[in-house]
């Protein structure tokens, strides 16, 4: 009986461990299954992840001396964005705060040399825990506050955004009528004005 026990101990592997969990889903064979339950879990908000290929698991500071991350699981999809899924089996303090400064190593790594408009890659970080958030830091309220935040900026950051392109068509048209108004004085025709500037004629009368 105790051989038989043995034996079953060898065949099945408990993925509620550290070493079950990365065998399952961390093992480019068991591919599949990584990618079948991120799929489940993120596709009203990631749509459909058609690929992954797994990353580095351990993610150094900017110097020697700053902390490390290390992953359970560190992957990324077709497009470029990255997926950090982590088991906790014991409760952990600041547990959110240390899932955010993990967080902040696939952010930080997309920073590119020379000219860079800030455009950055999602970055999903999943986490399979046995506890729940229940100090003041993690309840649920300020968990669904920090979320509300994260819309805000994202709301605020296309505003943003929509503002600055909405400026560059503005000063293209500003500079536009000016070019047209120096032809005037030049005495170019509408025609001519149009083929410069690109206004229409009505554009032109109006100037």
């Amino acid at each position: 009986m105790c051989d038989m026990q043995e034996k079953l101990k060898d065949k099945y592997i408990d993925p509620f461990t550290d070493f079950g969990f990365k065998k399952l889903f961390g093992e480019e064979c068991n591919k599949d299954l990584l990618l079948d339950f991120l799929n489940e879990l993120l596709h009203k908000e990631e749509g459909k992840i058609v690929s992954l290929s797994y990353l580095k698991n351990e993610m150094l500071g900017v110097s020697e001396e700053a902390r490390k991350a290390v992953f359970d699981i560190h992957c990324e999809n077709e497009k470029g964005e990255k997926f950090i899924v982590e088991i906790q089996k014991s409760k952990q303090a600041f547990f959110k705060d240390r899932t955010l400064y993990y967080s902040t190593f696939p952010i930080t790594r997309q920073a590119i040399p020379g000219d860079w408009n800030f455009e950055l890659k999602a970055v999903y970080t999943v986490a399979i825990l046995n506890f729940v958030f229940e100090d003041g830091k993690n309840d649920p309220d300020e968990y669904l506050a920090y979320i509300d935040s994260l819309n805000s900026y994202r709301d605020l950051k296309n505003c943003m955004d929509t503002a600055e392109e909405e400026g560059r068509v503005k000063g293209k048209t500003e500079e536009k009528i000016e070019i047209a108004k120096n032809a005037k004085v030049l005495g170019l025709s509408i025609k001519q004005i149009q083929k410069l500037t690109n206004l229409t004629k009505e554009e032109i009368d109006k100037i």
